[in-house]
Order: C-alpha cells, then structure tokens, then sequence
C-alpha cells in the first residue's frame, strides 16, 4: 500500500517503526510485475539472507575471542528456535538484529569498547535506525551507553559523559530522521500505533501495563 501511495498510521495501520517497509519497498515494487504471492517470497528470501548476514556480523565481532567462542556462538544463533522462527517469513527481528550488529561493530575496536567520536557516533545511527525497526533495540541501546557513562567502579569523567551523551543522540537523530516523515503527516496515529498499541496487547490477559512491559523486556513470568 505505501508504494502505491498511501501513508502508513495515516491511512493503514502499521503498529510498528516504518523502517522495514521502507527497506522492503523495492521488493513491494516487485508486486506490480509479479503480483503479491511472488513480491513476498522475495521479501521472504531476503530476510533470510539477513538473518545469514547477522551470522557473519557476530562471527565478527567476536572474531578478538577465541575460536571456540566464536564458533559456538555463531552456531547458536545460526540454529536458535527463535531465530529460525522469524527467518521463514517477513518479521522484523532479523532486521533489527542487523542494525544493533552493525551498532556493536562500531562501538567495539579491538575487543574494546571504542573511544573514537566517530565509531561512536556511528554506532548511535545503527541503533536509531535498529528502534525505526523495532523499539526493542532500545534495550541493548540503553546497556550501551551505560558502558560507555561508566568508569570501571570509578566516578565518570566529562569524557565518559560526552561518549555516553554522543551515543544517545546519534540515536535519537537517527531514529527521528527515518521517522519524522511520518510522524508529521500523522502524530496522533503515530503515537497511537507504536507506543500505545504495543503497551496494551495481551492487556486483556495481563493485569496492567507494567506486566506488558516485563514481557517486552524479556522478565521471565511471575510463578503461579
């Protein structure tokens, strides 16, 4: 529907960041010549070679380990039930997987978190375009720029601070820079569709918003 003219959260609902319609719009192009069935079977493919792709991402960056390390995890990623799962068909995980990658690989140089302004900044733009997928790319997002505000134990120095702030709003100028767009043409809907919907779904099942939220996050569930 977007590359026939309308507008997502205006004129369709996507309870979802815009950026994987985005990156798929030529393949939806693929549809005027081939017709729906044959435009997702390609979208299908290339998310499967990005889930492939992410493979080799980790493998890289944890190539400063050891081989054994590199190799099981590598393995484990390639065969983990959930990442099987969203390779058979078009899910946002392995593209926001791809993003917050590519987000580590600048980060990290030499097995060590990096210092360089510009690995810095260029991880933050990784992992605002990572939340335009899905907003869980905050978490690991968040995880990092706590790394970079600490000091081993020690009181964070203006350096710490400066990397840490660098980092927060590479991402956040990212992140408004793929969804701005849309946010203008429709704010109201916008909010709605990708804050507000994905803290009520299940909200029948759970008793409030902060439950939803524990299960975003990944809380394993209270026992009964």
């Amino acid at each position: 529907r977007m590359v026939d003219g309308a507008i997502p959260y205006r004129d369709f609902v996507l309870d979802q960041p815009p950026l994987v319609p985005l990156l798929l719009s030529p393949v939806a192009l693929l549809s005027h010549a081939i017709g729906a069935a044959g435009a997702f079977g390609a979208a299908r493919i290339v998310t499967v070679v990005v889930e492939a792709f992410n493979v080799v991402l980790l493998g890289r960056l944890l190539r400063y380990r050891s081989l054994l390390c590199v190799v099981v995890s590598c393995s484990v990623l390639a065969v983990f039930p959930a990442a099987v799962v969203t390779s058979r068909t078009v899910l946002l995980e392995p593209y926001c997987d791809f993003f917050c990658l590519l987000g580590l690989l600048a980060a990290f140089d030499g097995g060590r978190l990096s210092r360089d302004r510009k690995r810095i900044a260029l991880a933050g733009a990784a992992f605002g375009a990572g939340c335009a997928c899905k907003a869980f790319a905050v978490l690991p997002l968040v995880v990092l720029v706590g790394q970079l505000w600490a000091n081993q134990g020690a009181l964070p120095t203006p350096k710490h601070l400066k990397d840490a702030a660098r980092l927060a709003l590479a991402a956040a100028a990212s992140f408004c820079l793929i969804c701005s767009p849309f946010f203008v043409v429709a704010p109201v809907a916008f909010v709605r569709q990708v804050v507000l919907t994905q803290l009520e779904r299940g909200a029948r099942a759970m008793p409030d918003h902060w439950s939803r939220v524990a299960e975003l996050v990944g809380v394993p569930p209270a026992p009964n």
